[in-house]
């Protein structure tokens, strides 16, 4: 337990003798984590503070953890061969880490592994993220303040996220040096839907004010946003096994049992 900047990782490593890291810090995501010099310090120079380090240790496998923001705008689903046109501060900082992590792993002692993240939900998601205020909504008859029914994301369910980690270590690390997977469902689904799905779960209408909630000023909201998972099936022998609505239900037992037991 520490801090990505402040931590002796050089040191941390040689006492843990790690095989595989899976590197998950990251600062940016939430709307109010703005600052971009912090943005720099986690996603920049902490992972590189790890990838210093790892060269000289036991590590044979190092896993980044980028962001679908990297690619901005498409027309169409995202593969990991497009030109990246990052829009916000954060997806720039990221694709810039990505690209640090390409530079590396042509010289490293390591196989160094990228995973594009799209937007995973489940359990233990901040209760301020989209799902998890959706369901709260309709646990508690609260009104819920959201931006357009129309924007969209590739929503991935936490259960699948970790299946993908967990199939990257089992494969023959040199074979994944330098690549960059996506890790997503495939489908994009609308905000609207989400609101519609989870009233059908839970048989009951919210009360949803589109449009009461400001759009990010970081973010241009596209009209596609979902991605091409072909290659992380490919490589990792790795598919979604979850449905959006089987999603949804879990997600709503684990926050029901949450609540049960508060």
């Amino acid at each position: 337990e520490g801090n990505i900047i402040g931590t002796n990782f050089t040191s941390l490593f040689a006492k843990e003798k790690p095989t595989v890291v899976f590197h998950l810090a990251s600062y940016g995501v939430m709307p109010q984590e703005s600052n971009f010099s912090d943005m720099v310090d986690v996603n920049i120079q902490g992972l590189w503070n790890m990838l210093r380090a790892a060269q000289d240790s036991s590590i044979r496998l190092f896993v980044n953890t980028g962001s679908s923001s990297e690619y901005g705008i498409k027309k169409k689903k995202m593969q990991e061969e497009n030109c990246i046109y990052p829009i916000n501060d954060y997806g720039v900082i990221k694709a810039a880490a990505t690209l640090l992590c390409q530079k590396v792993s042509k010289d490293s002692t390591f196989s160094l592994t990228t995973f594009r993240l799209f937007s995973p939900y489940g359990y233990y998601e901040q209760g301020t993220r989209f799902i998890p205020s959706v369901i709260e909504s309709a646990m508690t008859g609260h009104p819920l303040c959201a931006s357009s029914p129309a924007f969209i994301r590739d929503f991935i369910f936490i259960d699948d996220v970790v299946r993908a980690y967990q199939s990257v270590a089992q494969i023959k690390s040199s074979s994944l040096n330098g690549h960059i997977i996506n890790i997503g469902s495939g489908k994009e689904h609308s905000l609207g839907e989400v609101v519609a799905i989870v009233e059908k779960i839970m048989k009951k209408d919210l009360d949803v004010r589109w449009n009461a909630k400001s759009k990010q000023q970081r973010q241009i909201e596209p009209e596609r946003w979902e991605a091409d998972i072909r290659k992380a099936k490919q490589l990792l022998k790795w598919t979604p096994k979850t449905s959006f609505e089987k999603g949804l239900r879990k997600t709503i037992a684990w926050m029901n049992n949450i609540r049960y037991k508060s």
